[in-house]
């Protein structure tokens, strides 16, 4: 009985304990997006604060931009507390955006620093700003928008998964891709162009090449869906094939292979891309007739898809050098990081696609 006493209040204390780290709630400053550019030899970083506000129906979300400099990016994020009472909860940020001078410069010692920082951890999706301040992206905001991080990290969902546009690149991804000279990845890649009214508005097609942490070169929409095909990253979605004058096209099903074997002054690589689509119904009951016509309109998209996925690897390969397609590890290349490029560069590149299309349901 007088043990059952003393183990009562021991037990209860258990329940009476608070966290070490406890915030007030009110005092914390929900991040929905960062932004990071050098200016004058200094990070200067962006933040863009997001809230819900009472509103004439209801709660709307309004968002408030902070920014500060600094030697460092965590002494700049410092600076920038100092105009806060509060601290920023950083686990709803879904967006890093990183200047292109940076992209251009080297990204690994901002990408170390955001991967190992225990107090300013940003786990979200990194882009490169393409010939504009990441800064004056965060800015962006218009009478539509309340919030320029959330409308562009949903963009960028909606345009990778839907239309295959665009790519994603999470941190760990593009940490791991920026250790080695010969390590290459395709990141997200934001630029900016203008509406039918003049207004200034943000475009998440296409990817920016990182080498060894360094921007160097581009994707643009259309090679970056061909990207993506090769990659076996679309199993389905809307899309626009360049063939039979940019139909519009439903992809029902795509497998991919890429296979690479080391010559004696450069490696082989071989593409296999086979996609089943639908033709938009309207396009198809134009153009499909007869299965002749079905027969016709596959060998067009086949040939057109073909050269743009040669052109594109090319590209990719022979004259921006990035090994996105694991060259080096199916090859099992233990060469030296500029024998291994020089490598690349002579690869002898063999490309198969096949296009059939769906819609012969309308062939008599």
């Amino acid at each position: 009985m007088m043990l059952k006493k003393l183990l009562i209040p021991i037990f209860s204390l258990c329940f009476l304990t608070a966290c070490w780290d406890y915030k007030p709630i009110d005092k914390m400053l929900t991040v929905t997006g960062v932004s990071f550019d050098i200016e004058d030899d200094q990070y200067l970083v962006g933040v863009e604060v997001s809230e819900a506000v009472p509103g004439e129906s209801g709660f709307k979300l309004e968002s408030y931009i902070f920014e500060g400099k600094g030697d460092t990016p965590n002494r700049a994020m410092a600076n920038i507390l100092t105009q806060v009472a509060g601290t920023f909860y950083l686990d709803k940020c879904d967006l890093v955006l990183i200047g292109d001078n940076i992209a251009k410069d080297n990204l690994k010692p901002l990408v170390d620093v955001l991967m190992r920082n225990s107090v300013y951890h940003l786990t979200g999706n990194l882009a490169i700003t393409k010939d504009v301040k990441a800064l004056d992206v965060l800015k962006m905001k218009t009478k539509q928008k309340s919030s320029v991080s959330l409308d562009i990290s949903q963009n960028i969902v909606l345009n990778a998964s839907q239309n295959s546009l665009t790519v994603v690149s999470p941190l760990y991804q593009v940490f791991n891709s920026v250790d080695t000279p010969t390590s290459a990845v395709a990141m997200t890649c934001i630029s900016v162009t203008t509406d039918n009214a003049g207004e200034p508005i943000t475009n998440t097609s296409g990817a920016a090449l990182i080498l060894g942490g360094k921007l160097v070169s581009y994707l643009d929409a259309q090679e970056t869906l061909y990207y993506n095909l090769i990659s076996g990253k679309v199993n389905s979605g809307r899309v626009t094939l360049e063939g039979m004058n940019s139909t519009e096209a439903e992809i029902i099903n795509n497998k991919s292979g890429v296979t690479a074997k080391a010559q004696d002054s450069g490696y082989s690589v071989d593409f296999a891309v086979k996609c089943i689509v639908a033709l938009e119904s309207e396009s198809a009951e134009d153009t499909i007739n007869t299965v002749q016509d079905v027969a016709e309109i596959e060998q067009k998209l086949t040939a057109d898809v073909n050269e743009g996925i040669t052109n594109l690897v090319n590209k990719i390969i022979k004259e921006a050098k990035c090994d996105l397609f694991s060259i080096k590890s199916k090859t099992r290349s233990k060469s030296e990081p500029e024998q291994f490029l020089s490598m690349l560069e002579n690869s002898q590149i063999n490309v198969k696609t096949s296009v059939y299309v769906d819609n012969t349901n309308l062939a008599k």
